[in-house]
């Protein structure tokens, strides 16, 4: 069927080494990611792809694993004169060149961060930093840099070595010809994103409103006829005069022919115009000829347009989302990206695509090392039996986010698109149950009768094995994410910083920990937090310890502890750390590989969850974070391609916190959430996008209309602040 949901498998054996106080293992990178930048496609067979330190190689049949090209610094953009033969360049000067198969790493002697490169032959290129300055490649030496009079520099474009274009991000255009570069020219308003030129006498440069067409002497500005997209053309390629192809920001893909560009139309549906976790815009596309196209993106996925038709996603490199670990010898890992690796306690095999499997898996749950259950955002089930993974089965869920198993027959799932939850039981899924909560966060099944979930009000609610409680509210902060490792006791980690937890149905008052974005509990006496900040929190069933770094690498992003003082850790990035007593000694590297072989210690001895819990009475002493009663307004609600912006503002001095939820619905159903915390008197603007079902209703029917409801929290009450009913469309 086409989108076999891809798992990573990581088994974790005994490691050897020599025994320390408890720790976490120096960071292992067992899965490169590749948050891509930049594409160059010198020919139909033959392309490379860069993102943060690594590169990634297009043969024409496929992506090869991400490989690190030296420096740890990002790269922002590479060029191709050829086949086999590459420039990229990056952050602080970095500079990368691939030749006979290598990458050699290095530096522009001068300068600062390089976002442009543009090289007409194997033995030229030009280089443009961000303060304007140009850097020439000639035969192997790079030349000083050179003022070009252009400032804020986002794009270069050298058909030639006798002319360059070079494109300001506030829309001025500064070329080379005659040996000089001339005055700037200001050809596109602010927001410019691209350029390219296929000749001297033919350039286009783009911006997310408008197209400026360049004829040899001079820039006209052209209309585009009609709104290519909300959010504008993010990377355009122009292999001929006259035609070019343009990519937007949300995965649609453009044509421009004879002064006009043509109907948009969805390349990649799953094309990620925003990371939120990176940062990151899209890679681009790059065009050798109008009949051969790649186009990249934030998540480090990848398409291929070839005989008129686009491919679909396929992954360019890992993106670790999910860890379970059963016990402390066996974990399972969930690659949303389309990749997987084994990883024996020694080395890790490279990652590898499975099948025909779609890119977005959502999460995995592991009962024992013999059982494994996976899901993916269109509504898949695949299971493992301990040597293989099945074949996908369908739940007959629109989309499912949260999954659990606490045991081989059982699992709970979540379906944040109807707001309903579907349970495994001995191989059969069940029919949905409606959840009276906003739409869950997360949750976390201690058994098939005791299920508890959080939701961006801070409400619990919990399962019984037939039905949802109504929700209790326990936090003025959304909550995203939970644990529970026995019936009736849980610890959840809220957006504020703050941790709470239950026992019997009685939850503590929030305590401030530090901001977590993950938490396990192996026992109510043992649950770890992890962070972006880079370290990790134990509770011990009463009180939270200091924070424990992590490593060089930073934060980690998913947690599972199969016993006490044994836990594992992987974030997006593709690393893994381990905790565990004992802790042996190691030596890390400053560039990990896949092949880099750990040491390290993990035994314990799995601790049975007690059948009945006393009930506890909170002892947390509240800190007082704001005042009782913050206001909320929202400034603006706009309809966009797959998305809706809101603008929304906070009322009151530098203690207030608006916590506000978001939640668009088409119908009864849920399409799109969102949670904001908000500073008293700051403002911001919030995109809402939609589920992967809403986007093929979206994409069916040309337009959905939604509704938003936009809610606080105020004194553990939710009131509403406004709805509005908006309509997108797509053409």
């Amino acid at each position: 069927m086409g989108r076999l949901l891809l798992i990573v498998v990581l088994f974790l054996t005994v490691f050897s080494g020599v025994a320390q106080a408890a720790g976490w293992s120096p960071p292992m990178l067992i899965a490169p990611q590749l948050v891509t930048t930049s594409v160059s496609c010198p020919s139909a067979t033959f392309c490379a792809a860069v993102g943060g330190a690594n590169a990634s190689i297009y043969d024409g049949a496929g992506w090869s694993t991400p490989v690190p090209v030296g420096d740890a610094a990002a790269l922002q953009a590479v060029a191709c004169p050829a086949p086999g033969t590459c420039t990229a360049v990056g952050k602080d000067g970095v500079v990368a060149t691939l030749a006979g198969g290598n990458w050699t790493a290095g530096v522009i002697a001068g300068a600062q961060s390089i976002p442009a490169v543009s090289c007409p032959t194997t033995t030229s290129c030009t280089a443009l930093d961000v303060s304007g300055d140009a850097f020439v490649l000639d035969h192997g030496s790079w030349s000083a840099g050179a003022p070009t009079g252009a400032t804020a520099v986002v794009a270069v474009s050298c058909p030639s070595t006798s002319f360059c274009a070079a494109l300001e991000r506030s829309g001025g255009v500064v070329t080379y010809s005659g040996g000089t570069w001339g005055a700037r020219t200001p050809v596109l308003g602010n927001d410019a994103t691209a350029i390219a030129c296929s000749s001297a006498s033919f350039c286009v440069a783009v911006s997310e409103t408008s197209t400026s067409v360049f004829n040899g002497s001079t820039w006209a500005q052209k209309g585009l006829g009609r709104p290519v997209s909300y959010f504008g053309t993010a990377s355009i390629s122009c292999p001929v005069d006259g035609s070019c192809i343009g990519m937007t920001y949300d995965g649609l893909e453009t044509t421009y022919r004879n002064g006009a560009w043509s109907d948009p139309d969805w390349a990649d549906d799953n094309y990620d115009y925003y990371d939120s976790a990176t940062g990151a815009r899209p890679g681009g596309i790059s065009c050798p000829s109008m009949t051969f196209c790649a186009a990249v993106d934030a998540n480090g996925t990848a398409v291929t347009l070839s005989g008129g038709k686009w491919s679909e996603p396929e992954a360019v490199g890992a993106n670790l989302k999910s860890i379970s670990c059963p016990t402390t010898t066996f974990c399972a890992v969930l690659d949303s990206n389309g990749r997987a690796l084994t990883w024996n306690g020694h080395s890790a095999s490279p990652p590898t695509k499975i099948q025909d499997a779609v890119n977005r898996g959502v999460a995995v749950s592991c009962a024992s090392p013999k059982h494994c259950v996976a899901i993916d955002q269109w509504g898949a089930a695949v299971t493992f039996d301990g040597a293989h993974w099945g074949a996908p089965v369908e739940t007959s869920a629109e989309s499912l986010d949260l999954l659990s198993c606490p045991t081989e027959s059982f699992c709970l799932a979540y379906d944040g698109y109807n707001r309903a939850s579907r349970t495994l039981r001995n191989g059969t899924w069940s029919a949905p149950t409606a959840v009276g909560s906003i739409g869950f966060s997360a949750v976390s099944c201690a058994s098939a009768t005791y299920c508890a979930a959080v939701d961006y009000l801070g409400d619990v609610t919990t399962f019984d094995g037939s039905q949802w409680s109504a929700p209790v509210h326990v936090d003025d902060y959304p909550l995203t994410s939970i644990s529970c490792p026995a019936a009736g006791f849980c610890v959840a980690l809220d957006l504020g910083g703050r941790a709470v937890n239950g026992r019997n149905g009685v939850w503590s008052t929030p305590k401030t920990i530090g901001w977590g974005s993950g938490v396990s509990c192996a026992s109510p006496s043992f649950c770890m937090t992890i962070g972006g900040s880079g370290s990790t929190l134990i509770h011990d069933g009463t009180n939270w310890d200091a924070p424990t770094p992590i490593g060089a690498v930073g934060g980690m992003d998913f947690i599972s502890c199969a016993a006490e003082d044994t836990c594992v850790a992987v974030n997006r990035s593709g690393y893994l750390v381990a905790y565990g007593e004992p802790q042996p000694t190691a030596t890390p590297t400053p560039t990990p590989t896949p092949t880099a072989t750990p040491t390290a210690t993990a035994t314990a001895t799995p601790v049975p969850a007690p059948e009945e819990l006393p009930a506890a009475t909170p002892t947390v002493t509240p800190v007082p974070v704001a005042p009782a009663n913050p206001v909320a307004s929202l400034r603006s609600v706009k309809a966009a391609e797959r998305v809706v912006t809101v603008a929304a503002k906070c009322k009151g001095d530098a203690r207030t916190r608006c916590v506000l939820a978001f939640t668009l619905t088409a119908g009864k159903k849920t399409v799109g959430h969102a949670t904001l915390v908000l500073a008293g008197g700051a403002s911001k603007t919030l995109t809402l996008k939609l589920t992967a079902a809403a986007k093929r209703s979206l994409a069916k029917a040309h337009k959905l209309s939604v509704k938003l409801k936009a809610e606080q929290t105020v004194g553990g009450k939710r009131v509403t602040v406004s709805t509005k009913t908006v309509t997108l469309r797509v053409r």
